[in-house]
């Protein structure tokens, strides 16, 4: 028999290169089925658009205020549904609902997939998850993600914020430092596991801020104010201690709430002060050298004074405190004794001394929805301006700014951020 050793050695690389290129597609094949499916021996599956693990938000002794955790989002397949009346009541008390409306969800939906039920807890899933390896629950189905929990409720709400179905920050520090919490966001996963995001560490006591919170939620009750606020500061540092705003919300269940409930009204409201505006104008007419210690003026009930142009300008006080100086101004609150005061020094300069307090600029502590509050430049006061600015009014400041002026009081007129 003649053999063509070119025809045999022709014959020997086509199959070869089947052979290869069968390999080559089994491994692709597999490893598809591997990414898809998951390993199914117990081994954790890399998927390619795993997200990072979203770091967590913490007082500044170390409690956590947010934390990522483990959700789900409990789906149903109709096709797979032998007896809706009986998996309905078996659900129902799984997931806090009634038996009826899992039934007419299941009953009168026009898809076969339905969403039943999102952001279900951990301890829930478990259960669910024990009874689908033990045969029951027919049709169930559960969609892993992961969320956000708020261990300690509305405590802080509107300085923490929250975050989306998405994981992504939404409000507050979880907005602010969306990027240092939840790396990974526009980056390539790292394969074999998650980049866990940074810890973020606030000034904020928790002790602190329970006690403000409780405080602002009596006054509410004894008053039924609109809101409450307060705020407490370490004067040498500037850090921020506690930020009481109520009504508040709940994090957990930020999707209840209203938008004015989850403003930090702090640092977005700003309003018009009134007399506590008199302890940084008479600061600021000290500092300049216009009043002194030993300045005294009269109070009769009122401050009168003719402009140049004629008009009278007439703002009354209290009552008639006789003769004040700068303490007994702060003491009595005395509108005559500020106005007067004011005159000694001209408008363009009274205007810059209130700036340094901090006031018509924000403070930067990292809210983007901050006010700057209200301070008009002096060219645009009128004869009235500055008597009326000195004493409280024509001036709009929010909690922060207040806050932060103090600060330069307390520190023998060092203002600090």
């Amino acid at each position: 028999m003649n053999v063509n050793p070119h025809r045999f050695s022709g014959a020997r690389r086509f199959i070869i290169f089947i052979s290869l290129f069968s390999l080559a597609a089994a491994v692709v094949i597999a490893r598809y089925g591997f990414l898809m499916l998951g390993n199914q021996g117990g081994g954790r599956a890399f998927r390619a658009e795993q997200p990072g693990g979203r770091g967590p938000i913490l007082d500044r002794n170390g409690q956590v205020l947010a934390l990522e955790t483990r959700l789900g989002n409990v789906t149903l397949w109709r096709p797979e549904i032998e007896d809706p009346q009986e998996l309905s009541v078996e659900l129902a008390p799984l997931l806090e609902m009634s038996p009826e409306d899992i039934l007419d969800r299941i009953t009168y939906s026009q898809a076969d997939f339905i969403y039943l039920k999102k952001k279900v807890e951990e301890s829930t899933i478990k259960v669910i998850e024990a009874a689908l390896a033990e045969g029951r629950l027919g049709g169930v189905n559960i969609e892993p993600m992961v969320g956000r929990i708020y261990p300690k409720g509305g405590i802080a709400s509107q300085v923490i914020g929250f975050v989306g179905d998405e994981n992504s920050g939404l409000a507050g520090i979880e907005y602010v430092f969306n990027r240092e919490l939840n790396p990974g966001s526009g980056e390539t996963p790292v394969p074999g596991g998650r980049k866990n995001g940074g810890q973020v560490y606030l000034t904020l006591d928790v002790n602190v801020q329970y006690i403000l919170e409780s405080i602002a939620a009596n006054l509410i009750e004894e008053t039924r104010a609109e809101a409450v606020m307060f705020m407490a500061m370490d004067p040498r540092t500037g850090d921020i201690l506690g930020s009481a705003s109520l009504p508040g919300f709940d994090p957990n269940d930020f999707r209840f709430s209203g938008e004015t409930a989850r403003m930090d009204r702090p640092a977005i409201w700003s309003s018009e002060p009134g007399s506590v505006v008199k302890v940084f104008s008479l600061a600021a007419l000290m500092d300049s050298g216009a009043v002194s210690g030993d300045t005294f003026f009269i109070c009769n009930g009122r401050y009168e004074r003719i402009t140049g142009g004629g008009e009278r300008i007439l703002i009354n006080c209290l009552g008639a405190h006789g003769r004040v100086g700068s303490r007994e101004i702060i003491i009595y609150s005395c509108n005559a004794g500020a106005g007067y005061a004011s005159d000694r020094l001209g408008s363009g300069s009274f205007y810059n001394l209130l700036r340094d307090f901090g006031f018509g600029s924000r403070t930067g502590a990292g809210n983007p929805g901050e006010t700057a509050g209200f301070l008009r430049p002096a060219e645009r006061w009128s004869d009235r301006s500055k008597p009326t600015i000195a004493m409280g009014q024509e001036i709009a400041v929010s909690t922060l700014q207040m806050l932060q002026a103090a600060t330069a009081v307390a520190n023998d007129g060092i203002l600090v951020p």
